[in-house]
């Protein structure tokens, strides 16, 4: 069977190795985000494909038996693409999901509706780690009363100002390590 992962994740880095290793002819798609991916088994794939027709002529061209969304959970777009490409190449989407967190009893969780409110919602003096996207990081670094550990793949594409540090890390990452890094 020929199959188009959506990848960029762990999970799809797994499931490549596995269906390669089961015989089948994989090919992941990497956005191109990061300078040095992390390699999946199989062919790779990398850019776009020119929203969801694009990535649908793509799938019909290449002759593709399955496609499978094994992309970062909030990775919206590419989702919507994934699809529109389903159904202009009449295949069924098959999407690899992450479980979903849930909220520990006792926890304090605040919930926002986006990257503005969760900056506004934070007291001053606080110090956050943000793990959050480029494209999100202006609403936090607004706040110079905070300071902030901005965690990444990539260096950032600015120079941070001198509130914020950059940490340079990869996927995936564990509670322990997490933990620590927390306490440091």
């Amino acid at each position: 069977m020929k199959i188009l992962i959506l990848g960029g994740t762990e999970e799809a880095r797994q499931l490549a190795a596995q269906l390669t290793k089961m015989g089948h002819a994989v090919t992941t798609s990497l956005a191109g985000r990061t300078s040095d991916p992390l390699l999946p088994a199989g062919e790779l794939r990398v850019g776009g494909f020119g929203g969801g027709d694009g990535m649908g002529n793509y799938i019909i061209t290449e002759r593709f038996d399955r496609l499978v969304d094994a992309t970062h959970p909030y990775a919206e777009e590419i989702k919507r693409n994934a699809v529109r490409a389903a159904e202009l190449a009449e295949m069924r989407l098959v999407r690899l999901t992450r479980p979903a967190w849930s909220e520990p009893q006792y926890a304090f969780w605040k919930h926002v509706a986006n990257a503005e409110e969760a900056a506004a919602s934070l007291p001053k003096g606080a110090r956050a780690l943000l793990t959050v996207g480029h494209t999100q990081l202006d609403a936090y670094l607004k706040r110079t009363d905070c300071s902030f550990v901005v965690r990444s793949i990539e260096p950032p594409e600015r120079e941070l100002p001198v509130n914020a540090t950059a940490l340079l890390a990869r996927p995936p990452f564990f509670f322990n390590g997490e933990f620590q890094m927390m306490q440091d």
